[in-house]
């Protein structure tokens, strides 16, 4: 019995590109360690052996659609001039983990509205500034500024006005969030007033998607930045600062590191929030804890 029917009339070409679908080259542990070194000295990002089969199914594409044979020729691309210039932002990407969605662990953002922002109001801050330091493709920063313009409304006989900056290592993500278009799934969770007032839906329906309105848009600045950097060109310092869910990627040492820096942007009594995996318990940075994953810069 035949199972299938071959098709003959591929050329060469065709079916060399069909079988690298099915047939990819396998990473060395030469190669791997090539990786690795690279990913945790230019990001900080750990790379265990565990992760080999996801970078190595990652990578592979890029072996594809570049014509390379191997993960040490696709090495030496990246790491030549051309490859810096033209396959760098690509590689940040590939190797970066971005899940995020609006509103993602709410209980910060209603300790925001609920607490932090009415002690805001009684030490007379009027201009607010918020950093989300790994912002992905920008729902967090997103969220906060709902929340900033829920709160102003609320209260219309304070006088507060607030920025956003949102940061990341990938330039793809960050060119998203620029634009701020989601999938409407994106936004289930969120009330009939929520999505009403701060999202438009496509003109086209079939593809079903939604655009962030532009008010909100213009309150949120995203830009590159890599926490492993030795010190952050970033501007005045923030009254709060987002570092949710980046942390577990880094080694304890590099954690710290990248607390401290964080810190040093932080205004005296501003807030730092973290994810709920993450602590800086054993850290000697400057914060105390307010509630669970939400500190406070103590001097």
């Amino acid at each position: 019995m035949r199972f299938f029917k071959p098709d003959w009339s591929l050329t060469k070409k065709e079916v060399r590109v069909s079988m690298n679908v099915f047939f990819q080259p396998e990473m060395t542990e030469k190669e791997l360690v090539l990786f690795r070194e690279f990913i945790e000295k230019e990001f900080g990002i750990r790379m265990p052996d565990s992760k080999k089969m996801l970078l190595q199914s990652r990578l592979s594409k890029r072996l594809r659609e570049l014509n390379l044979k191997s993960f040490n020729e696709y090495f030496k691309y990246l790491t030549s001039d051309k490859g810096k210039e033209n396959e760098f932002n690509t590689f940040v990407d590939l190797v970066s983990t971005h899940v995020t969605k609006f509103f993602r662990e709410p209980n910060h953002f209603e300790y925001i509205f609920e607490n932090i922002l009415p002690d805001f109001v009684k030490a007379g801050k009027s201009q607010i500034r918020i950093w989300s330091s790994a912002s992905s493709t920008g729902e967090e920063a997103y969220s906060i500024a709902i929340i900033m313009e829920e709160f102003i409304s609320q209260h219309p006989k304070i006088t507060m006005d607030y920025e956003i900056v949102g940061t990341d290592i990938s330039m793809p993500v960050i060119d998203k969030a620029k634009a701020g278009v989601y999938n409407e799934d994106s936004v289930l969770e969120l009330s009939r007033y929520l999505k009403y007032k701060y999202f438009m839906k496509s003109k086209d329906r079939d593809q079903k998607l939604i655009k962030v309105v532009p008010e909100i848009r213009k309150k949120v600045n995203f830009r590159y930045m890599n926490l492993m950097d030795d010190t952050y060109s970033i501007g005045t310092k923030f009254n709060i600062v987002f570092c949710r869910n980046v942390l577990i990627y880094f080694d304890k040492k590099t954690q710290e590191k990248i607390i401290k820096n964080i810190i040093n942007n932080l205004k005296d009594d501003g807030y730092l929030i973290l994810g709920h995996s993450e602590t800086i318990i054993g850290m000697d940075v400057g914060v105390k804890n307010v509630i669970p994953t939400i500190y406070k810069k103590s001097f």
